[in-house]
């Protein structure tokens, strides 16, 4: 009688194989509730970032424009805006040929240069209207969004004779269900006044 060994292969049962792939499975799960939560925070982190910057951009410009302007203007441009707490229009000196300011000629009334500041919708806009003369160019632009506050207060009733100006600032965004708030207030003294 001829017995032939059975030759024995190495090889990998199917619960064996079942049991590997659960495994990996498992570990793929996890890794990837892993990255989703970091993810969240990231988004959040981020978020929280840009509002803060963004805040304090537009403010810091608001309050450079206030401490290099000739006064708070009571009213300009067509159509008319008007300063009150909601808005915000400064007169500066208009630009020469050179690009240098230059002081407006007092007869018969100076001609100034107007920045108007205000929040629309959701956005802060800055408008700047030149006098007739001036080399400044007109824009109307948009310097900060998701504005969710945007107040301005003055030592004075009389805005035109106005020192220094309050601004309060909030901006909000949300994301992933998660809402972030900045508040920042700002006072700038009028170097003129």
């Amino acid at each position: 009688m001829n017995h032939k060994k059975s030759a024995h292969y190495p090889g990998v049962s199917l619960v064996e194989l079942l049991i590997g792939m659960s495994i990996v499975g498992f570990m793929g799960v996890l890794i990837a509730a892993l990255y989703i939560s970091h993810f969240k925070i990231f988004s959040s982190q981020n978020t929280r970032i840009e509002v803060a910057s963004e805040n304090k951009i537009a403010l810091e410009e608001m309050t450079n424009q206030i401490r290099e302007s000739q006064g708070v203007a009571a009213a300009c441009c067509s159509p008319t805006e008007t300063t009150n707490a909601d808005v915000l229009v400064l007169q500066i000196w208009p630009l020469n040929a050179s690009g240098n300011p230059t002081e407006p000629n007092p007869n018969p009334t100076p001609q100034y240069d107007y920045i108007v500041y205000k929040k629309v919708a959701d956005t802060l806009k800055k408008t700047i209207v030149p006098a007739a003369g001036s080399t400044r160019q007109a824009s109307d632009k948009i310097i900060a969004s998701k504005i969710n506050v945007l107040t301005f207060t003055y030592d004075n009733a009389d805005v035109s004779q106005a020192a220094q100006v309050t601004i309060n600032l909030t901006t909000q965004n949300t994301v992933n269900n998660v809402t972030q708030t900045d508040s920042k207030t700002s006072t700038a003294v009028i170097r003129n006044k």
